[in-house]
């Protein structure tokens, strides 16, 4: 058996705080993102954003390190993780509007998140016709400058957030695939 779970678990914990360092600097805080669709305020925000985003991480570490790093494994680390992480990209642009929508309803911020996007609504219409981003609960393609966050393609950068998603889910997955160490068969 290869799996390493102690090397997982470290891996995994550098390549999310390296992540997240880059999207920081990508001007896309997914702590922000996660706490407040929590239904978090102040300082809580981040403090509950950054221990979801890390277990997030942990998780797709350890699905790397059991599934993906064994059928990789002729690769360099850095590589088969680069590859890897274009799973995580994709599963990240699609789901994260569901996902979001599921850590309200598990902190039981529905009503919260309803009341602070209660602004970016129009007062003029009862029955808005605008379509929701699919990141960020409260936010809007007719919103002026929504929050940045990694997969909202209608935020202010445009497709760039795209990109930039893709990048950072890049730099996880080949710190993963750098740092993880699977077990040695001895033969």
């Amino acid at each position: 058996m290869r799996f390493n779970f102690s090397s997982a678990i470290w891996a995994s914990i550098l390549a999310t705080i390296i992540m997240t360092i880059v999207m920081y600097f990508l001007d896309m805080n997914i702590m922000v993102a996660l706490g407040m669709a929590a239904g978090m305020e102040g300082t809580t925000i981040l403090v509950v954003g950054g221990l979801i985003h890390l277990c997030v991480g942990i998780v797709y570490g350890l699905i790397y390190a059991l599934i993906f790093e064994p059928i990789l494994k002729r690769l360099p680390g850095f590589l088969a993780g680069a590859f890897y992480s274009l799973l995580a990209f994709f599963i990240a642009l699609f789901f994260m509007g569901p996902f979001l929508q599921s850590i309200g309803k598990f902190f039981g911020a529905e009503k919260k998140i309803h009341a602070m996007c209660a602004p970016c609504m129009p007062a003029a219409k009862p029955k808005s016709t605008m379509s929701p981003s699919p990141c960020h609960p409260c936010m809007s393609k007719a919103t002026p400058k929504p929050l940045h966050n990694p997969c909202n393609p209608c935020g202010g950068r445009g497709g760039m957030a795209i990109l930039w998603s893709l990048v950072s889910h890049l730099v996880y997955g080949i710190v993963l695939g750098w740092a993880y160490r699977p077990r040695i068969k001895k033969a």
